[in-house]
């Protein structure tokens, strides 16, 4: 069963169906710090899981990343990423697309230095 199988379309605005997960089916995200401030991955980590995000993993990414980029690992028409950077109100330019449906990962987040701008400054402990 796909990523697609467990998001559900509730909201249309602008003409645009908005991904919203289902009752039991939470976006399984893999978190890269990118911008190498250290504890960035862990407030993500937080922050997703208190809005409803199955975060499997952080750690840190190969290189520096001055954007922020979040990556869809299995849904063609990019319903879990462009469910993220919704929830971290992100430009949906921050979409990118790796496709790996044998993956666990739905979605990476690859936190870059203009993290200051979505990810809130503190976030409540929650492992």
């Amino acid at each position: 069963m796909g990523a697609a199988a467990s998001i559900g379309y509730y909201f249309i605005t602008k003409g645009e169906m908005v991904a919203k997960p289902e009752v039991g089916g939470s976006v399984r995200v893999e978190i890269l710090n990118g911008c190498g401030e250290a504890g960035v991955a862990r407030r993500a980590r937080a922050y997703l899981r208190g809005n409803g995000y199955d975060v499997l993993s952080i750690g840190d990414a190969k290189g520096h990343f001055a954007q922020t980029l979040v990556v869809e690992r299995r849904s063609p028409m990019n319903a879990n990423a462009r469910l993220l950077v919704r929830t971290l109100r992100l430009d949906e330019t921050a979409v990118t697309q790796s496709l790996d449906t044998l993956s666990p990962v739905w979605v990476t987040l690859i936190i870059g230095d203009d993290y200051v701008k979505y990810l809130p400054d503190t976030v409540e402990a929650i492992q």
